[in-house]
């Protein structure tokens, strides 16, 4: 038996088995790249759509916030020459269906959209969380519509499959947040 033959197969072995775990190593990064990159382009399309909408809230005559809670707004806006009603709410289960990810619920839109008067929109999220506060710095919550003077509007969105594992094997999903205050200068009175 040649031993230089034996020895070149052990390390054409060991080459081929680090060069197979360094690919499976750069496909599972590439892929969390590209969940990471989604998600952040999803709430970063979401963060213009919420803050287009937030600008014509209480603006105009006849237009006022009209109700909110923890996870949804509506308010009458003037948008194109209309009172039009706006409302963002998270609708109850997880309305995709997306059996990979449970923590997805739908935000949906209701609202003019394009030349559109009521378009509904629907989003994959994991949070939506709205906080109304009585001062424009967002430090003391209110209920009463009529002494909002801002408004703290927390998005959070997850990719619809996991990008990998958490040490006690449940699934990690690549996730993007904004939040923002909002403090519309026609509340400022």
């Amino acid at each position: 038996m040649n031993f230089g033959i034996t020895i070149s197969f052990a390390i054409g072995g060991l080459l081929l088995i680090s060069i197979l775990t360094m690919n499976n190593t750069v496909m599972k990064n590439s892929y969390q790249s590209v969940a990471d990159m989604r998600e952040k382009n999803q709430v970063d399309n979401l963060r213009r759509l919420i803050s287009e909408d937030m600008r014509y809230i209480g603006f105009g005559p006849g237009n006022d916030l009209l109700n909110f809670s923890d996870n949804h707004i509506r308010f009458r806006a003037r948008v194109d020459g209309q009172n039009r009603v706006i409302s963002w709410r998270i609708m109850p289960g997880n309305s995709f269906n997306v059996p990979t990810n449970p923590n997805l619920k739908g935000l949906r839109r209701m609202g003019p959209y394009g030349d559109q008067n009521n378009t509904q929109l629907n989003f994959p999220v994991s949070r939506f969380t709205v906080q109304a506060f009585s001062d424009e710095q967002g430090t003391q919550p209110t209920d009463q519509k009529d002494q909002v003077r801002s408004i703290l509007i927390e998005l959070e969105v997850e990719s619809r499959e996991p990008v990998g594992y958490n040490p006690d094997g449940t699934p990690r999903y690549a996730r993007a947040s904004w939040r923002h205050l909002f403090k519309p200068d026609n509340f400022m009175f």
